[in-house]
């Protein structure tokens, strides 16, 4: 009976251990990451957090040079440039473009890339006084040694846009007093050539991207009339814009970016829907106009904002900034594939 006893006490102990042991690794498990998303011929997976130097990081930008995924970043109001490892979502290397400095506010990070070479552009001004208009600053980037030169002040604006095309960087901003043109410039600062553009959009201009579309170069840009805002597109030939088409209208959007992945044009932009909530969504279109559809990239409730795009092959990375009330979330880094 007592060895009865014994071997009962011992298989209560061995369930007890095993169902413990059971706890504990389903408390150990990861999540299973969600499936990927399939749409309109791309798929993806949520974004995974990027972190280059640690919390801080307000403002993020992609660009692809000899294979290599660059991004440009403000930290801290400091300046940077890394090489980023999508497998493990973190930088092989990272170098200081401009230090922070006390009494100077840093927004809206672009970048462009060349060969052995980086153009890592902002908006700056001073802290003290809301009412100075920013300046668009460029510094210049020999990936080679990984060597920033000094920053030049470009000119006053309160949007821009930046990327390569033809083997050389190309800058747009918007400009005038009534922020009602759009002005082009390729080519290093101190030797660039410049056009401008007055779209017949009407209503106020207010944010600008540009990037390169095989042959031409696109401008995707929003303007402002009657409490709503509306999102077009246009192209460049180095002659003449022309193609001007209305992509989407809604409320309050922000921040256009844009890439060519194969033969499609993919825009990403961000939709206040609600206070504090900012989605980031996705259209998708052609160069010929025959394709135009739009779908959320990311409706989380948290505020997503300021999203870049960068391709290489059949990849389109993506990268934003979050935030869920006060607390500052940072970059996080995704891929959208060609599935065609």
């Amino acid at each position: 009976m007592g060895h009865l006893v014994r071997l009962v006490g011992a298989l209560a102990v061995t369930v007890v251990a095993a169902g413990l042991a059971g706890a504990v690794a389903r408390e150990l498990a990861l999540e299973p990451p969600a499936p990927p998303k399939v749409w309109a011929n791309l798929r993806w997976a949520p974004a995974r957090p990027l972190t280059t130097l640690g919390p801080g990081s307000t403002s993020g930008a992609l660009a692809v040079a000899e294979r290599q995924l660059l991004m440009a970043e403000i930290h801290a109001e400091g300046v940077y440039l890394s090489e980023l490892d999508p497998e493990t979502v973190s930088a092989r290397w990272t170098i200081p473009v401009a230090a922070a400095f006390s009494g100077r506010q840093r927004s809206r990070v672009q970048l462009a890339a060349v060969r052995d070479r980086a153009w890592v552009s902002w908006l700056e001004q001073p802290s003290t006084a809301d009412s100075a208009a920013p300046r668009l600053m460029v510094c210049s980037v020999d990936l080679g040694p990984r060597e920033a030169q000094a920053a030049v002040d470009i000119v006053g604006t309160s949007a821009f846009g930046a990327t390569s095309h033809n083997q050389q960087p190309y800058l747009a901003w918007l400009g005038g007093t009534d922020a009602g043109s759009i002005s082009l410039a390729s080519g290093p600062p101190e030797s660039s050539f410049q056009v401008r553009w007055q779209p017949a959009t009407g209503g106020r201009l207010s944010a600008v991207a540009v990037a390169s579309l095989s042959a031409n170069l696109g401008l995707a840009f929003l303007s402002q009339e009657q409490n709503r805002d509306t999102l077009w597109l246009a192209e460049y030939n180095g002659q003449r814009f022309y193609g001007l088409r209305k992509l989407r209208s809604a409320a309050d959007l922000d921040a256009p970016t844009m890439c060519m992945l194969q033969n499609r044009i993919l825009l990403m932009y961000t939709e206040y829907s609600r206070p504090g909530a900012g989605d980031l969504q996705l259209t998708v279109t052609n160069p010929v106009g025959s394709e135009l559809v739009s779908v959320p990239y990311l409706a989380d409730g948290h505020l997503n904002v300021q999203p870049s795009l960068a391709v290489r092959d059949r990849t389109a990375f993506v990268l934003y900034s979050a935030r869920q009330g006060a607390t500052d979330l940072g970059l996080f880094l995704g891929e959208i594939e060609s599935v065609v």
